[in-house]
């Protein structure tokens, strides 16, 4: 004989769970919010489950085109969008994308996005495989007009000392990022120029007039780090570098014909070391060497040892 089906109390949820879904006589969906409410419920139920690393970075890369528009209550993703950031390098980038999306677009309270980006701005994450989605989100994310000053400060002096150690496609979009910023929040020009505290002449980028440089590089809290108190010396550095597009950027700082319009980010990302040997390799191909040779009508000149020496040897050789 076949096993009853359940008694009449899990007849009843089970009814009532259909028609909360939105399921028909025959067990189909029959209305386009029912299909909604069970696309979301499916979502949900797997992010409740560990993935593996490639799991994680195939869904947060659908977050923010496919997942997130069909969910209901999108704000029930927050527990796997933190979970997802503490795996660390281009997974937690993407999930600071799907956190930053639900703080713009449902309200979401989380006062540790900001920290957690600085935290991500590393040499390494800057030079990696996946930089280009990197860039494209710390510069939307920094666009924001309501971050304090100490926190753009620490953002800008993070980025140009990481400068010192990077190739030329990272500093031109640290420069046009940190110029950009500069040019939204005035508040922090005083980092390019300040007056000392003895109350000397205007410093520009001369960290010589303020001492030792109390920016502390290893602290992770933003207020403390001391950006605010420092000075952009970095950028100074930069305008002596190799690379002719790291040095017109530098010297934007402090030009007063520069650009007063924020600088395009993107043109410059693809620059490396290879691309610039292959540049200037094309360029030198195009160009004649530059010599200063004056062609000799004899092997020596009149007037000079040479000459002289053989006036002396060589009639004593002939006699």
């Amino acid at each position: 004989p076949s096993k009853s089906s359940g008694g009449p109390e899990k007849k009843k949820k089970r009814k009532r769970r259909e028609e909360e879904l939105g399921i028909g006589i025959e067990g189909q969906l029959e209305t386009f919010s029912s299909y909604s409410k069970q696309l979301s419920r499916t979502w949900l139920a797997l992010f409740q489950h560990r993935l593996p690393e490639d799991g994680y970075r195939h869904a947060l890369k659908e977050m923010k085109e496919v997942i997130l528009p069909k969910i209901s209550q999108p704000i029930l993703l927050f527990d796997f969008l933190k979970e997802s950031y503490d795996i660390g390098g281009v997974v937690s980038l993407l999930a600071l994308e799907g956190l930053f999306i639900l703080i713009i677009k449902h309200n979401l309270d989380y006062p540790d996005f900001y920290p957690k980006l600085y935290s991500l701005l590393t040499l390494r994450n800057l030079q990696a495989s996946h930089r280009h989605k990197f860039f494209h989100l710390v510069g939307l994310f920094l666009k924001s007009p309501k971050l304090p000053s100490y926190m753009l400060a620490a953002f800008a002096k993070r980025l140009c000392r990481i400068c010192l150690k990077a190739d030329p496609g990272v500093i031109t979009w640290s420069l046009a990022l940190v110029f950009n910023m500069m040019k939204r929040n005035p508040q922090i020009e005083c980092l390019v120029n300040r007056i000392p505290k003895d109350g000397g002449a205007l410093a520009f980028l001369d960290m010589k007039a303020f001492g030792p440089d109390p920016y502390r590089e290893d602290e992770p809290d933003m207020a403390k780090c001391k950006a605010m108190d420092s000075c952009l010396w970095e950028i100074k550095t930069l305008s002596n570098h190799y690379s002719p597009k790291v040095v017109t950027l530098a010297r934007n700082f402090t030009d007063e014909n520069a650009p007063k319009l924020p600088i395009e980010m993107t043109q410059n990302l693809n620059d490396c070391y290879s691309s610039l040997y292959e540049t200037e390799l094309a360029y030198r191909k195009n160009q004649k060497p530059a010599i200063r040779y004056q062609p000799q009508s004899s092997l020596a000149v009149a007037g000079d040892d040479l000459c002289d020496f053989y006036e002396g040897v060589l009639p004593a050789a002939a006699e």
